[in-house]
């Protein structure tokens, strides 16, 4: 099958590539800026911003004659500090490049159309940007799917991490637990819903080549619940190293807050995230369950993708010293 995918040198891009190539596909990949490409004859590959980059050539340098028959949107504005300065940013990349995509997969009469969504677009922040500027771009897949007679799928996955995650949060919180003391506020006892990449990669191969979830909305995250304690003991021994989790009563939370928006206020650390922190001891599962048939498609367990993504760190701390 021919696939045109975005986001093809990000993260999550990056980890599905490979497995796109390994199920036989032939695939355009558009990305920023690749730091390493596949040597592989059934991939192609275009740098740029989706929006600049020149349709014709793009289509003229395909490594197959066929058009590509589904469309896998992944590029996205993430793991940037919402603010009135970079609130543009999120709205070119998930919104304006959303619709610049779907006009080519019209163009292309490509049959499925997979857009990476977000589960933030559940909360009810309203002044969440990032979950704003997602759920624009679902509507506009819906809209315009319906009206184009597209198949779509859309995802709504939790955190994601994984190996070669070099901007997500849990590469800080390995980072931070590797520095030897930790706060766990609600004593950790709170829940936070994960993905490790490669049960995504595996969810978004079966959905290429089946129909059965064809014009759903699925949430995805890690088929085993953890709270934010267990992660951290995951991860510390994995780390080979002492860590001191400190427990933290919940009542402290909203007195941080209360300073950080006053330290705000006089000029003082405006790129934190008064929400983030508030969130520091809630749970995380949006309180939605995902489906038994999409969790049976998940090879990894919770502890085997913190242990795949921490030896990936420490690989990675290794070169760095070497």
């Amino acid at each position: 099958m021919n696939i045109l995918l975005t986001g093809a040198s990000g993260f999550i891009g990056g980890n599905l590539l490979p497995g796109l190539l390994a199920d036989g596909h032939h695939v355009l990949a558009l990305g920023r800026r690749f730091k390493a490409k596949i040597v592989d004859e059934k991939v192609s590959y275009f740098e740029g911003d989706l929006t600049d980059l020149d349709h014709d050539d793009l289509l003229r340098g395909c490594c197959c004659e066929d058009l590509p028959e589904v469309f896998i949107h992944v590029a996205g504005q993430a793991h940037l500090a919402q603010t009135e300065q970079t609130k543009m940013l999120f709205e070119k990349n998930n919104i304006v490049v959303t619709e610049t995509a779907l006009k080519l997969a019209a163009r292309l009469t490509v049959k499925k159309f997979i857009l990476l969504s977000s589960v933030s677009v559940l909360n009810d922040d309203e002044h969440d940007v990032y979950a704003s500027t997602k759920r624009a771009a679902e509507k506009k897949v819906l809209d315009f799917c319906h009206a184009n007679g597209m198949d779509y799928v859309i995802l709504r996955p939790v955190v994601v991490y994984g190996e070669a995650d070099e901007k997500g949060n849990m590469l800080k919180l390995i980072r931070q637990l590797d520095q030897g003391i930790f706060p766990l506020f609600h004593h950790g006892q709170n829940i936070k819903d994960i993905l490790y990449v490669q049960n995504l990669v595996a969810v978004i191969c079966a959905i290429v080549q089946q129909k059965q979830w064809d014009n759903q909305t699925l949430l995805l995250k890690d088929p085993q619940q953890v709270c934010l304690k267990d992660i951290c003991e995951k991860i510390v021994g994995k780390l080979g190293r002492k860590c001191w989790l400190i427990p933290i009563p919940g009542n402290v939370i909203p007195l941080l807050a209360w300073c950080l928006t006053l330290l705000q206020r006089i000029g003082f650390l405006r790129n934190y995230n008064v929400a983030s922190v508030k969130r520091l001891g809630s749970d995380v599962d949006f309180g939605q369950e995902m489906r038994d048939d999409i969790k049976s498609l998940m090879p990894y367990s919770t502890r085997q993708g913190l242990e795949n993504t921490v030896q990936w760190y420490l690989k990675k701390r290794h070169e760095q010293l070497a």
